[in-house]
């Protein structure tokens, strides 16, 4: 990092007659900041500026830091007793190899772009964290940022409630190691067979001017039918049928500091 420094001969403020500017290893600017001669000469013969350094105004051992995330992390939050996590990601649009009820075979079936929510509860003396509730929602792949206003529309496929988002794991109970193993805990989740419950749902107009029209939809089966017999290897978004949630709805309350 270095200082750039501009005395005018005109200057707004006499009395702060140096404009000061911070540039980054980065090339990226700071703000610029209004100084006395007399810093400036204090600075150079005795020390950096004040303000230059996290050192100035940070005691990084009284810092509070979230502990590793994974790289597909949206948000991070956890309550005021630290007895609860909430970990938002998004998993890009993909295709993945299930299972289907007792079937052997496994089948590559197209998903969308989805944020996939798991509810944490910290293990006491460790890093682990327990899993107590897993939520998906699909988002449109349409390249543009996510932010709060992001619309939210119903996971396509079964296992997963459509209002509430959430997975149904049955009696099965998860433990992760961190954190930041959240990432692989997604193969969990398209590991476990699909079944029936809580249904297919994807655009019925769509299915209707696709030939979809054969497919009963409760019938998960049918679609993975169609799907492999038709070679289809991405999710078409137009299938994607709007929940009325946007991410915010789904996210804790964001601090602006």
């Amino acid at each position: 990092m270095k200082w750039t420094l501009e005395i005018s001969d005109n200057p707004v403020n006499p009395d702060y007659p140096v404009i000061g500017q911070r540039i980054f290893d980065n090339g990226t600017k700071g703000q610029s900041v209004m100084l006395t001669i007399e810093s400036v000469v204090n600075a150079l013969t005795s020390g950096p500026v004040e303000g230059s350094s996290l050192s100035d105004e940070t005691d990084y051992s009284k810092e509070r830091c979230t502990p590793l995330l994974p790289r597909n992390t949206l948000s991070f939050s956890y309550s005021e007793k630290g007895n609860y996590e909430r970990l938002t990601m998004v998993v890009d649009k993909a295709t993945w190899f299930i299972r289907y009820l007792s079937d052997e075979e496994l089948y590559e079936i197209p998903f969308p772009k989805m944020i996939i929510q798991l509810a944490l509860r910290p293990v006491e003396n460790s890093l682990k964290r327990r899993v107590i509730e897993t939520n998906i929602f699909a988002v449109m792949d349409n390249h543009a940022v996510i932010d709060e206003n992001t619309e939210l529309f119903y996971f396509p496929y079964p296992n997963v409630s459509k209002e509430s988002g959430q997975v149904c794991w049955g009696t099965n109970t998860f433990t992760l190691d961190s954190v930041a193993a959240s990432e692989r805990f997604l193969t969990q989740f398209f590991s476990a067979p699909f079944n029936e419950d809580y249904h297919l749902m994807i655009d019925y107009d769509y299915k209707k001017s696709n030939d979809f029209s054969k497919l009963d939809i409760g019938q998960f089966k049918y679609f993975i039918q169609h799907v492999t017999d038709n070679n289809i290897k991405q999710f078409d978004d137009n299938w994607l049928l709007p929940s009325k949630k946007k991410l915010s709805d789904i996210l804790g309350t964001t601090l602006i500091y």
